[in-house]
């Protein structure tokens, strides 16, 4: 965990790798119970309790799917991708000693390809290893502050230099999050869309696919754009630190994995 020593309207930021063993129950449970109020509130009226709770997890699942992404890989819920170098950015109010989580963003490299070898390839090239943006979560009481994007600001931060950026939205079931991602320069590119069912029914969702071909541009869009951009800049090189030591530990245990499939 990096502290951050730097306010946005009375919010902290924090950079966390998240499979370190260090990162306390604590933690990942404030995170759930906000990422509950914040689907709850954009999903008023049109869900049940019980379709929300489905959509998000419990905070077991949740707990390990974003300590160890690949875990959702693995037990067949994301098919035929490779999922590493996960990054929680977390947003805290109050004082030094008693913060409370009033935000996070989950982040991730994803790529997809039918094979091993190719989704080697692909996590190798970096131009089709998406620095996905797999969650985002304010509490309402803190929204429309610039909380979001500095999370996503953050989050994007970790990509690596040429990396692209993508996320997923459900514009049919919450309009906030698309607008969000169309406003911080990562346009709907998916056209006729994907029907999902994330409540576990029988109830089909359209999800819609938001990118752009570099990560880093946008986050120099979100720091440019906002009201402050010398803070985001500081913001930058302050957790900047974190993605590139993540990301030459993943190159390196990558290359070790592809030259390993190609010999067998």
């Amino acid at each position: 965990m990096i502290a951050s020593e730097i306010d946005l309207r009375g919010v902290q930021f924090d950079v966390i790798d998240p499979t370190q063993p260090t990162v306390s129950p604590d933690l990942w449970e404030s995170c759930h119970a906000v990422g509950l109020v914040a689907f709850r509130q954009a999903l008023r009226g049109r869900r049940t309790e019980e379709e929300i709770r489905a959509f998000f997890g419990d905070l077991a699942g949740f707990t390990d799917d974003h300590r160890d992404p690949q875990t959702m890989v693995e037990q067949g819920r994301l098919n035929l991708q490779r999922i590493s170098r996960p990054s929680l950015a977390v947003a805290y109010s109050g004082t030094k000693k008693y913060k409370n989580i009033i935000g996070f963003a989950y982040s991730a490299d994803s790529v997809t390809a039918e094979t091993e070898i190719e989704r080697g390839l692909k996590y190798v090239t970096l131009l089709n290893r998406w620095r996905w943006v797999e969650k985002i979560a304010v509490d309402p009481n803190f929204q429309r502050r610039g909380v979001g994007r500095m999370l996503a600001y953050l989050s994007l931060r970790q990509a690596r230099p040429l990396q692209p950026a993508s996320a997923y939205t459900h514009p049919a079931e919450s309009a906030g999050g698309a607008r969000f991602f169309t406003r911080i320069g990562m346009p709907d590119d998916s056209g006729d869309g994907q029907p999902i069912h994330p409540y576990h029914n029988n109830v089909e969702v359209e999800q819609r696919r938001h990118k752009h071909r570099s990560a880093r541009r946008v986050a120099a869009n979100i720091a440019t754009n906002s009201d402050d951009p010398r803070l985001f800049k500081q913001m930058g090189r302050q957790f900047g630190t974190i993605g590139r030591l993540l990301g030459k530990a993943e190159l390196i245990r990558c290359l070790i994995i592809l030259r390993m499939t190609i010999d067998s």
